[in-house]
């Protein structure tokens, strides 16, 4: 935050130094580095050189930063020996996602366990590089345009053989693409968590060991979900669903009703429903008070 405020600038150097005074007294230990920067602003050089230096060191990495502090830290190669979590947001608006940059600490990881790269982010990893993402991920969740252009079971078959240890996958995986269908084609994969955004997408896959469902409806029978909650016959205890202004209640009751060990529910409203009058909170709240749905 300090180096978003203009009064703050005196302080850089002196900033710079004081990290590289706290890192030398961690020689031992791993590092969780977040750099989190607001629309507009970047990072001072002399900082990233000095988190760069410790990249031997580097944890748990967050960033969302410009795409020019991006390739400064990106100039070290490695290998990242402690490196377990990367998460990436590249926060230009103009970046041309197709600029292919490779993302070293990503390739060259290999105790890497979790991987996000936000849509933005989707500018620094291109669709190549999923064969050189370690094969050790336990969770991971993409942009949309880091996959083909259309979705197919042979697609999703090879992204979950790329990674056997996959635990958690989500991210916006199929909005504006094409998908296929997919011919009695089911995909199998030991995952307790799965975001998508599209429901469709959940006619690939039967999965008995869900815990997690998120996804956003569009059929207004959400015969998808319901389709596969009974095909998986998972337990679910948490599901997330994305509410448009025309969700039929309809969608969220027979969800409910397919999930008697339910413990979490979560209804996410988009854009167009925080206009006023546009979601009708006391309809839902009765919906969701029915004895049946919500003891």
């Amino acid at each position: 935050m300090l180096f978003g405020k203009t009064a703050a600038a005196s302080l850089e150097d002196h900033t710079a130094a004081l990290i590289d005074l706290w890192f030398t007294r961690a020689p031992a230990y791993p590092l969780s580095i977040s750099l989190i920067c607001t629309h507009g602003h970047s990072l001072p050089e002399q900082v990233l050189t000095i988190l760069a230096k410790y990249f031997r060191l580097w944890d748990r990495i967050e960033l969302a930063i410009p795409m020019a502090d991006f390739l400064i830290l990106n100039q070290v190669i490695g290998p990242f020996p402690s490196l377990e979590s990367v998460t990436i947001q590249i926060t230009d608006d103009s970046v041309n996602p197709s600029s292919g940059v490779r993302v070293n600490s990503v390739r060259n990881s290999p105790r890497l366990r979790s991987l996000q790269v936000m849509d933005h982010g989707c500018a620094v990893a291109s669709r190549k590089d999923f064969v050189d993402i370690p094969r050790t991920l336990t969770a991971l969740k993409i942009s949309r345009r880091m996959m083909p252009a259309t979705i197919t079971p042979v697609h999703f078959a090879a992204l979950l053989g790329h990674f056997p240890h996959l635990v958690h996958l989500g991210g916006i995986l199929a909005r504006s693409l094409r998908v296929l269908p997919s011919h009695g084609i089911t995909l199998k994969p030991s995952l307790e968590t799965l975001l998508l955004d599209d429901e469709s997408l959940l006619n690939y896959f039967a999965i008995p060991t869900l815990k997690h469902l998120g996804v956003w409806p569009t059929d207004m029978y959400s015969a998808p979900i319901v389709a596969f909650i009974s095909r998986s016959q998972c337990h679910l205890t948490s599901l997330s669903l994305g509410l448009y202004e025309n969700t039929y209640t309809t969608t969220v009751i027979s969800c409910l009703s397919a999930l008697p060990e339910l413990r979490t529910l979560r209804l996410l409203l988009t854009d167009e429903t925080r206009q006023p009058g546009s979601f009708n909170g006391a309809l839902w709240c009765q919906v969701l008070l029915r004895a049946a749905l919500v003891p």
